[in-house]
């Protein structure tokens, strides 16, 4: 086979060593001057800041599986450790309000956008009468259909429990949503599996079911602002985060 890959060279260059024809001569070859190694980015370009926010967001993310993980088997364990409990969940909690701080930098990310835009669709409508959760200004009405959407999905209604299907199922990363509702809920996990674990009993879940209503609840029929502009400084956070959380990942690609 060997002779077979070469016999096509072999004969091309024969060919034209024999030809009675010359080859015209080539210009050299002129390369781009490489660029200098620490390049200038204009750090205010909307993608460069999209790039650095998302990144930070995409590793934040599969660190908080990980901390996810270790929090459920601390909480559903049958004989709850008060330390591995509060170290897991301290752990959990601590990193969703760390997601939260650095999307809050990037305008695609803010919850606050998505909020304004679907009270500006209530404005001017006139279906917000004996809803599930009463007789609302249009725009509070569509906000509340907003909030749902993102959430649980499935309306919640007061002193009533999250239904089972579909929950969290359009989840966003947006800054206000990690925030207030998917730390807020780690955090009353927390209290209650502490709770729990100083009185000696497994994980009391009927009452974090009632714990996660009345949070499903009183989200998303608030009506909070958030903000419609991102905050400063991404790359000081997006730096502050790389430094706090670099050792969950940095071993792994040594």
């Amino acid at each position: 086979s060997s002779s077979s890959s070469s016999s096509p060279s072999s004969s091309s260059s024969s060919s034209l060593s024999s030809s009675p024809f010359s080859l015209p001569a080539l210009p050299p070859t002129t390369l781009p001057s490489p660029p200098p190694t620490h390049a200038m980015v204009d750090t205010a370009l909307s993608p460069f800041r999209y790039d650095v926010v998302n990144t930070g967001r995409e590793i934040l993310a599969q660190v908080s599986t990980v901390l996810s993980v270790n929090f459920s088997r601390a909480v559903q364990a049958p004989k709850l450790d008060a330390a591995l409990v509060n170290r897991t969940g301290s752990a959990y909690v601590a990193l969703l309000r760390d997601l939260d701080t650095l999307v809050a930098t990037e305008p695609g990310f803010l919850l606050g956008t998505w909020l304004r835009d679907a009270r500006a669709w209530g404005a001017n409508a006139s279906d917000c009468a004996g809803t599930l959760i009463g007789d609302l200004p249009c725009p509070d009405y569509y906000e509340w259909n907003a909030r749902v959407q993102l959430s649980t999905w499935y309306p919640t209604p007061a002193n009533g429990s999250v239904f089972g299907r579909d929950n969290d199922y359009a989840r966003k990363h947006w800054s206000g949503l990690v925030g207030d509702y998917y730390a807020q809920r780690a955090t009353l996990l927390l209290h209650q599996a502490l709770h729990d674990a100083a009185a000696g009993v497994p994980l009391d879940t009927a009452a974090v079911a009632r714990n996660n209503g009345a949070l499903a609840y009183a989200w998303t029929t608030s009506t909070k602002p958030y903000p419609l502009s991102p905050a400063p400084n991404y790359l000081g956070v997006a730096a502050a985060m790389h430094a706090k959380y670099a050792s969950h990942f940095e071993p792994a690609c040594a």
